[in-house]
């Protein structure tokens, strides 16, 4: 589903609709849909559950680079500045 869904929107940010997708506890009231796939409700929560947690690690990891991408960019700045000094 996420990957049509980026396939339709490719500059719309995957964090809504994954956060939306997160409230499935609200699905356990509703009625159950028509699979088009049979899969059971649990099976399909806990891939759910599952790219949520894929998700998240995936953000950290890219704004734990790029964290650590400028910090080397500011030694490389400062290395600089003290070899003038």
């Amino acid at each position: 589903m996420l990957f049509f869904y980026k396939k339709k929107y490719p500059l719309n940010d995957l964090k809504i609709v994954l956060e939306a997708l997160a409230e499935i506890d609200l699905a356990d009231d509703s009625e159950a849909p028509i699979y088009i796939v049979h899969k059971d409700w649990v099976t399909i929560k806990t891939g759910i559950n599952n790219q949520w947690r894929l998700f998240q690690n995936e953000m950290i990891n890219k704004k734990k680079n790029e964290a650590d991408k400028r910090l080397k960019r500011i030694e490389a700045l400062l290395k600089l500045k003290n070899k003038k000094d």
